[in-house]
């Protein structure tokens, strides 16, 4: 059984290795740089502080503790080598798909867990998550999730240590949500668990006993997150269904779980940003089949979920991981993404069990077809790394297939703000104000055409361009500091004194920017006193 096991871990690692391995010199892209440019702690000594304090960036505060943490510990190891980070996505990616295979060694055969796995593994879509590493917080709250189910079927087996499955399931689902705040799916896969396995009677008291440690600490998680953030949800962040209601919301809902169903099915174009509009300002045809269709879907899934057919109930149990998994993102809470291909992990796996059961239920013809798929998922994956080598050839990529993305828009202004091409990233960023970007966003582009009009020392515009932040977010450090400057330039040290004083406070003990500003209040209250 050991040398199964290690030849099963070979084959794994081996996969992911052969997907991911020619990666690992990439540079850090997209929000990579988040790690760096965030007020976050650089020392393993202020690591256990995030259980309490939130990490800043821009106007985003973020609670995930596990997650930065790996972050500061990846930073003591590599300082800012990205391979070395790489790396350390590349381990999370084979244990998460270690520990998925173990668990669905419970509900599934061997030789049809190791292709779902395959599968898995191979799956285009997961590329944005491990080849992203400031995505990291989906793997680890995917293992994490997986660990705590893997908990939760060891209560009704025949060991001595059932209390300690059951705190150990509680545990798994608090660091879950220590890792990435989607772990809330815990509970909800926790009971399919139960559903799909029927344990005996005498187990429930156990059973019961995990739900509570459970409770407790997702109560316990709370706690902290409510310390740290001031609330229970995600803060500071645009509504993507800008209209509220039942209706628009569930509209939403269903369109984006079908987009999420195509992207499983037929995953092209990938992209690390999909410009859909809200449902409630574009309503068409397909929202509205959808919005009849899923609850026929779900009708069917939860019959089926009860029906003495196991293909049947493998079915309904497949629908459920893959809806359950993504509920935090189907825009029933404020959120800034309208799509994302890294919220597929760990959703995707419900659909990837399905092709590894039907593969070896019709025997050989659909298993070397299955095997095939695999091949071109990772031939896939491949090609879609080696877009994933640096910012350019990501978002040139994004312009290419979506020029209507507006920060493919952003991107490619800020490339030409480099180069001190001022009217070209200017025209850049007009074309992204047309395609409507969410306040955050908004709000940079503003700043960097203001940023573009100082350095041709044409203030009043950049003037004019800042007081729109204010009206959005008055507290904005950026709009404030740059106001601030400009008054100091003319001399008004009043005004810029009253700007300083507006940010005048540590978002955190990691705060980077405090000091220059209590430097530059300093220095207008000097001016001012002076006679």
């Amino acid at each position: 059984m050991g040398r199964v096991y290690r030849l099963t871990w070979l084959l794994i690692g081996l996969l992911i290795g052969i997907a991911y391995g020619p990666n690992l010199e990439n540079d850090f892209v997209l929000d990579d740089l988040v790690m760096f440019q965030a007020d976050a702690p650089q020392s393993l000594a202020d690591a256990p502080r995030l259980l309490y304090t939130p990490v800043w960036h821009r106007n985003m505060s973020y609670f995930r503790p596990l997650t930065f943490a790996s972050f500061t510990l990846d930073h003591a190891l590599w300082y800012r080598n990205p391979i070395g980070y790489h790396a350390t996505n590349l381990a999370l990616a084979i244990l998460s798909a270690w520990i998925f295979y173990r668990l669905l060694q419970y509900i599934l055969p061997k030789n049809v867990a190791l292709l779902a796995i395959g599968l898995w593994a191979a799956f285009p879509g997961h590329a944005e998550a491990i080849l992203g590493i400031y995505n990291r917080s989906q793997m680890l709250a995917a293992g994490l999730i997986g660990l705590a189910l893997y908990n939760l079927t060891m209560i009704w087996q025949p060991t001595r240590w059932n209390r300690a499955w059951a705190f150990a399931y509680g545990l798994a689902t608090f660091l879950g949500l220590l890792a990435k705040e989607s772990a809330i799916v815990v509970p909800g896969l926790g009971l399919l668990w139960i559903v799909w396995h029927r344990p005996e009677r005498k187990c429930w008291p156990m059973l019961l006993l995990a739900f509570v440690w459970q409770s407790i600490f997702i109560l316990v998680y709370l706690a902290f997150r409510y310390h740290a953030l001031g609330t229970l949800g995600v803060p500071d962040v645009d509504a993507f269904v800008p209209e509220p209601g039942l209706l628009p919301k569930y509209l939403e809902h269903s369109r984006i779980f079908f987009e999420y169903i195509r992207l499983m099915v037929f995953p092209y174009p990938l992209s690390p940003d999909y410009p859909l509009v809200p449902t409630s300002q574009h309503i068409t045809a397909f929202q509205y089949a959808a919005a009849w269709i899923f609850p026929i879907c779900l009708g069917l899934a939860s019959l089926s979920l009860f029906s003495t057919r196991q293909a049947w109930r493998l079915g309904g149990f497949c629908f459920f991981w893959f809806w359950i998994n993504l509920l935090p993102v189907l825009h029933w809470t404020p959120l800034q993404i309208a799509l994302a291909e890294r919220l597929l992990y760990p959703a995707s796996l419900g659909f990837c069990i399905l092709l590894g059961f039907w593969a070896i239920r019709f025997r050989f013809i659909s298993t070397v077809a299955a095997l095939a798929l695999c091949c071109i998922y990772l031939w896939a994956t491949l090609s879609y790394g080696r877009i994933w080598q640096s910012n350019d050839a990501l978002w040139t990529h994004t312009f290419q297939i979506f020029p209507t993305s507006y920060r493919a828009q952003i991107y490619q202004a800020n490339v030409a703000a480099r180069s001190q091409d001022w009217q070209t990233a200017l025209d850049h960023y007009q074309r992204a104000l047309s395609h409507h970007p969410n306040r955050t966003n908004l709000c940079l582009v503003y700043a960097n055409q203001a940023q573009i009009y100082l350095e041709l020392q044409e203030f009043e515009k950049a003037q004019a361009l800042l007081f729109p932040i204010l009206e959005l977010f008055p507290e904005d450090r950026t709009a404030n500091l740059m106001l601030g400057d400009l008054a100091m330039l003319h001399h008004d040290y009043r005004s810029a004194l009253a700007y300083y004083k507006t940010i005048a406070f540590a978002r955190n003990i990691w705060d980077r920017e405090y000091a220059s500003i209590m430097d530059r209040v300093q220095f207008c209250y000097q001016k001012i006193r002076q006679p």
